[in-house]
Protein backbone atom coordinates (compact mmCIF):
# COMPACT_ATOMS: atom_id res chain seq x y z
CA UNK A 1 0.00 0.00 0.00
CA UNK A 2 1.33 3.36 -1.08
CA UNK A 3 -1.08 5.44 0.44
CA UNK A 4 -2.87 6.72 -2.38
CA UNK A 5 -5.98 7.16 -2.97
CA UNK A 6 -8.36 6.95 -5.94
CA UNK A 7 -11.88 8.63 -7.22
CA UNK A 8 -14.09 6.83 -9.42
CA UNK A 9 -17.10 8.26 -11.16
CA UNK A 10 -19.81 5.90 -12.72
CA UNK A 11 -22.55 7.15 -14.58
CA UNK A 12 -25.75 5.18 -15.81
CA UNK A 13 -28.15 6.52 -18.60
CA UNK A 14 -31.15 5.20 -20.13
CA UNK A 15 -32.48 6.40 -23.42
CA UNK A 16 -36.12 5.58 -25.05
CA UNK A 17 -37.29 6.91 -28.76
CA UNK A 18 -40.47 6.10 -29.96
CA UNK A 19 -41.53 5.34 -33.33
CA UNK A 20 -45.05 4.71 -35.72
CA UNK A 21 -47.24 7.14 -33.22
CA UNK A 22 -45.78 5.58 -30.16
CA UNK A 23 -46.67 1.95 -31.62
CA UNK A 24 -42.96 1.05 -31.21
CA UNK A 25 -40.47 2.23 -29.11
CA UNK A 26 -36.56 1.18 -28.79
CA UNK A 27 -34.48 1.65 -24.85
CA UNK A 28 -30.96 1.75 -24.83
CA UNK A 29 -29.53 2.01 -21.60
CA UNK A 30 -25.58 1.44 -20.04
CA UNK A 31 -22.62 2.40 -17.64
CA UNK A 32 -20.07 4.79 -18.06
CA UNK A 33 -17.50 4.43 -15.58
CA UNK A 34 -14.39 7.16 -15.02
CA UNK A 35 -11.47 4.78 -13.44
CA UNK A 36 -11.58 2.31 -16.87
CA UNK A 37 -9.74 2.88 -20.18
CA UNK A 38 -12.07 3.75 -23.28
CA UNK A 39 -12.01 0.13 -24.80
CA UNK A 40 -13.15 -1.72 -21.76
CA UNK A 41 -15.97 0.85 -21.35
CA UNK A 42 -17.41 0.64 -24.86
CA UNK A 43 -16.82 -3.40 -25.12
CA UNK A 44 -18.53 -3.94 -21.79
CA UNK A 45 -20.39 -1.41 -20.45
CA UNK A 46 -21.58 1.43 -22.78
CA UNK A 47 -24.72 -0.52 -23.97
CA UNK A 48 -25.70 -2.78 -21.23
CA UNK A 49 -29.94 -3.01 -22.02
CA UNK A 50 -31.68 -2.78 -24.98
CA UNK A 51 -34.72 -3.45 -25.67
CA UNK A 52 -37.86 -3.49 -28.61
CA UNK A 53 -41.33 -2.69 -27.64
CA UNK A 54 -44.48 -3.13 -29.95
CA UNK A 55 -48.41 -2.21 -29.16
CA UNK A 56 -50.09 -4.86 -30.49
CA UNK A 57 -53.49 -2.99 -30.28
CA UNK A 58 -54.79 0.07 -30.48
CA UNK A 59 -55.82 0.79 -26.94
CA UNK A 60 -52.18 0.05 -26.07
CA UNK A 61 -53.38 -2.57 -24.05
CA UNK A 62 -51.29 -5.48 -25.02
CA UNK A 63 -47.48 -4.75 -25.60
CA UNK A 64 -44.53 -7.50 -26.97
CA UNK A 65 -40.79 -7.02 -25.73
CA UNK A 66 -37.80 -8.48 -26.92
CA UNK A 67 -35.19 -7.18 -24.55
CA UNK A 68 -31.14 -8.10 -23.72
CA UNK A 69 -30.04 -7.00 -20.23
CA UNK A 70 -26.42 -7.79 -19.38
CA UNK A 71 -25.35 -7.31 -15.54
CA UNK A 72 -23.53 -7.85 -12.85
CA UNK A 73 -25.49 -10.16 -10.23
CA UNK A 74 -23.08 -11.36 -7.52
CA UNK A 75 -19.96 -12.68 -6.46
CA UNK A 76 -21.01 -16.45 -7.36
CA UNK A 77 -22.76 -15.68 -10.80
CA UNK A 78 -20.77 -12.96 -11.97
CA UNK A 79 -21.87 -11.49 -14.83
CA UNK A 80 -25.10 -12.60 -16.31
CA UNK A 81 -26.72 -11.67 -19.57
CA UNK A 82 -30.56 -11.79 -19.76
CA UNK A 83 -31.92 -12.31 -23.11
CA UNK A 84 -36.03 -13.02 -24.38
CA UNK A 85 -39.20 -11.99 -25.26
CA UNK A 86 -42.26 -10.76 -22.95
CA UNK A 87 -45.97 -10.30 -23.82
CA UNK A 88 -47.85 -7.82 -21.51
CA UNK A 89 -51.80 -7.41 -21.02
CA UNK A 90 -52.59 -4.16 -19.34
CA UNK A 91 -55.56 -3.29 -17.58
CA UNK A 92 -57.09 -0.67 -15.35
CA UNK A 93 -59.29 -2.53 -11.74
CA UNK A 94 -61.03 -0.87 -9.47
CA UNK A 95 -60.94 -3.36 -6.98
CA UNK A 96 -58.68 -6.36 -6.12
CA UNK A 97 -61.59 -8.72 -6.68
CA UNK A 98 -61.59 -7.79 -10.14
CA UNK A 99 -58.23 -9.42 -11.09
CA UNK A 100 -59.56 -12.77 -10.55
CA UNK A 101 -62.85 -12.39 -12.19
CA UNK A 102 -62.04 -15.75 -14.92
CA UNK A 103 -61.94 -17.62 -11.56
CA UNK A 104 -65.32 -16.56 -11.08
CA UNK A 105 -66.83 -17.23 -14.24
CA UNK A 106 -64.94 -20.73 -14.04
CA UNK A 107 -66.36 -22.04 -11.16
CA UNK A 108 -69.96 -20.86 -12.28
CA UNK A 109 -69.60 -22.60 -15.59
CA UNK A 110 -68.29 -26.00 -13.82
CA UNK A 111 -71.12 -25.68 -11.49
CA UNK A 112 -74.13 -24.74 -14.24
CA UNK A 113 -72.07 -28.28 -16.42
CA UNK A 114 -72.70 -30.23 -12.63
CA UNK A 115 -75.95 -29.62 -12.26
CA UNK A 116 -76.59 -30.41 -15.87
CA UNK A 117 -75.42 -33.67 -15.51
CA UNK A 118 -77.13 -33.71 -12.22
CA UNK A 119 -80.49 -33.39 -13.73
CA UNK A 120 -80.09 -35.71 -16.47
CA UNK A 121 -78.48 -38.39 -14.31
CA UNK A 122 -81.81 -38.27 -12.44
CA UNK A 123 -83.60 -37.99 -15.34
CA UNK A 124 -82.40 -40.84 -16.29
CA UNK A 125 -82.80 -42.92 -13.56
CA UNK A 126 -86.32 -41.53 -13.26
CA UNK A 127 -87.16 -43.28 -16.75
CA UNK A 128 -85.18 -46.35 -15.74
CA UNK A 129 -87.37 -46.92 -12.76
CA UNK A 130 -90.57 -46.39 -14.84
CA UNK A 131 -89.54 -48.94 -17.06
CA UNK A 132 -88.99 -51.37 -14.99
CA UNK A 133 -91.60 -51.33 -13.55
Amino acid sequence: MDGSTTQTTSYSYRVSKSLFDDRFKIVVGGNYTTDANNDENFSQNLINDIAFEYVLNKSGSMTLKIFRHTGYESILEGEVTQTGVGLTYKKRLSTLGQLFWFMRARYRKQMRMFEEQRKAQLEKDAAEHLTSE
